[in-house]
């Protein structure tokens, strides 16, 4: 696929495109190689998709939704129809359901006028999925129940493993009916990665048993959260779509929404101020242990091998310096890669501000550091361009500013920076809420 973001601008113009009137874009994003030739082929019916070497619950229940969204095409075949197509083969070299960063999700789709089947190869269940996707928005294209051309070919792969949205739950809740169509979304466009932003000046959104005063406490516009439960619910809904979830706990800054962990030991810059919104890196290491009992609670719920702490818009406020703040942020991402097994994250300022990164941490460009910044230091990089990727404002009317969808995420790297580019990521925050 190239430049995951095309697809954000097209999916608005998709009515607009005339089936076959542009190969690449029969299925979204455009896929790396496509071949489309010849004239239109219905599909039968009772068209079925058949699984050939997974045993996958996964990929059968993707199957089943599949099959669900095939039929709302389903027609009658009209006298005198060209020969239609049976059904699709999914031919799968793997059974694994584990879900990864690295895990191979190309897969090939082939349909020809001498076949009654259309064929979808892959190495994974996610592979097969992104197939069956593609499949979907073929026969969309096509009109009736069928597929626009009767000799296909598509080879695919993301150039990124990280096709990532953040939400902003910290500010707001979202219920898990929105999320999981969010995910639906996602799956559709063929992403990988929920960012999901739990915790910052309004709230904390997670159910803590350890802690239970910080979701006590939320009523009114700031009210709800996510239960344990909920958030396993999440993550299975989200792997059933090849969809991983990211945690996002917003520390030492963006923090108002832990003031009840003072209660428990937490220490803040300014305790005198009621709004203060950052917490202190004492050095008895008060707040790092409630900060470390919380994160040990609230981790585990997530599989995904990224964590991400925030780290972002930090300051010298009350007691804190520079220096205490690099104590509590390195602290923190040590825990996280030594006694949790996670790779750590964080906005730009953890390394350019703070300096704590370890080599280990992932760095989200966001505002003042290109990734080329980040990557000529040794870093993965994620490319979070505020400029060009937060939906905190509409991006205006058609074409006016759209302009900025349109971005190459990998600009001014070399070969050697270039690798250690992991993606790009859409941000939605709610700057303008109130606390």
């Amino acid at each position: 696929m190239p430049n995951f973001l095309l697809f954000i601008a097209l999916i608005y113009f998709a009515d607009s495109i005339a089936p076959g009137s542009d190969a690449r874009f029969l299925v979204l994003p455009p896929p790396r190689t496509i071949s489309a030739k010849g004239v239109r082929r219905p599909l039968t019916p009772d068209f079925f998709l058949r699984s050939i070497g997974a045993d996958s619950r996964i990929l059968e229940s993707a199957m089943e939704r599949e099959k669900v969204h095939l039929n709302r095409f389903s027609v009658s075949l009209p006298p005198g129809s060209s020969s239609p197509l049976l059904g699709a083969y999914l031919n799968v070299s793997s059974s694994s359901e584990t879900l990864s960063a690295s895990t191979d999700v190309s897969y090939t789709l082939d349909a020809s006028p001498t076949s009654d089947y259309v064929t979808i190869a892959s190495k994974t269940v996610f592979g097969a999925m992104m197939g069956l996707t593609s499949l979907r928005q073929l026969v969309a294209r096509g009109g009736g129940f069928s597929v626009p051309h009767d000799e296909l070919h598509i080879s695919d792969a993301p150039d990124w493993p990280h096709r990532g949205i953040m939400i902003d739950s910290g500010r707001r809740f979202f219920p898990v009916p929105l999320v999981k169509n969010l995910i639906d979304t996602m799956s559709l466009l063929k992403m990988s990665l929920l960012h999901l932003h739990v915790s910052d000046e309004c709230r904390f959104g997670i159910e803590s048993k350890l802690f239970p005063n910080l979701t006590s406490r939320l009523v009114g516009d700031y009210g709800g959260f996510y239960t344990q439960d909920d958030i396993r619910a999440l993550v299975a809904y989200g792997l059933a779509r090849g969809i991983r979830i990211m945690l996002e706990m917003d520390i030492p800054g963006h923090s108002r929404g832990l003031l009840p962990l003072a209660g428990y030991g937490a220490v803040f810059c300014d305790p005198t101020d009621a709004t203060c919104s950052q917490m202190y890196g004492d050095p008895q290491n008060k707040t790092y242990d409630v900060l470390t009992a919380l994160l040990g609670e609230i981790v585990p719920l997530f599989p995904e091998a990224v964590v991400h702490i925030g780290a972002d818009e930090t300051g010298v406020v009350g007691v804190c310096t520079t220096e205490s703040t690099f104590a509590v942020e390195r602290l923190v991402l040590d825990y996280l890669q030594n006694t949790l097994g996670k790779t750590p994250a964080g906005w730009e300022e953890v390394l350019f501000d703070a300096n704590a990164a370890t080599p280990q941490t992932v760095i989200y460009s966001w505002s003042r550091h290109a990734p080329v910044s980040v990557a000529s230091r040794g870093y993965s990089v994620v490319n979070n361009n505020a400029t060009h990727f937060y939906t905190t404002q509409a991006g205006g009317v058609y074409p006016d500013s759209w302009e900025r969808f349109y971005f190459d995420i990998a600009q001014d790297l070399n070969s050697t920076e270039r690798a250690l580019l992991q993606g790009g990521e859409i941000s939605q925050w709610t700057d303008t809420v109130e606390c």
